[in-house]
């Protein structure tokens, strides 16, 4: 009896929740797990099954045709995606060197910008998996990031070392604030 699994009700332990485009489904993330759920009537699917990995902060691509989220399951934090329908995994980034705190898709579905502890912002093509550190902060996290509605810009704030946050914009294409 002791060693029989044991049921808990994952509703207790949200942690994140990202609307589909079309307003169909959302994707859920509890107990470090992965969820797709349906907005009125439907199946719910465990889309990760990573009892070995937390998985978090879900989110749908724009474009409503991937979900991305964050997984230790190497040892360290990654992105992974999959297909909204559920298929394998497409680990994203690899060997990363840093605990990945938050991530945002671009507007057109092809790229990634995510932060981590050592104050980064990088971006990740998704086609071709490749990443490039766009700045590193010495002072701390840029928060609140986005992109431009054409996907060429990108909005965060910075604090300064008098201690005032700094709204700051960024062209990707010059790489530059």
């Amino acid at each position: 009896i002791y060693a029989r699994s044991e049921i808990k009700d994952a509703g207790k332990y949200l942690r994140s929740a990202s609307l589909s485009p079309d307003g169909e489904r959302v994707v859920i993330t509890a107990r470090g797990e992965v969820f797709n759920v349906p907005a009125d009537k439907g199946v719910t699917k465990n889309i990760t099954r990573s009892p070995g990995a937390h998985d978090r902060d879900a989110e749908w691509s724009p474009d409503g045709k991937y979900i991305a989220y964050i997984s230790d399951g190497t040892g360290e934090t990654e992105l992974y995606m999959q297909d909204a329908t559920g298929s394998e995994p497409i680990q994203l980034t690899k060997n990363n060197d840093t605990y990945i705190r938050s991530f945002t898709w671009s507007p057109d579905s092809k790229s990634i910008v995510y932060t981590d502890r050592k104050n980064r912002i990088t971006l990740l093509t998704v086609a071709s998996k490749i990443t490039t550190t766009l700045l590193q902060d010495p002072v701390g996290e840029p928060r609140g990031i986005n992109f431009s509605p054409d996907s060429k810009w990108l909005t965060y704030t910075r604090m300064e070392s008098n201690d005032f946050n700094v709204v700051y914009v960024f062209d990707i294409a010059a790489k530059k604030e």
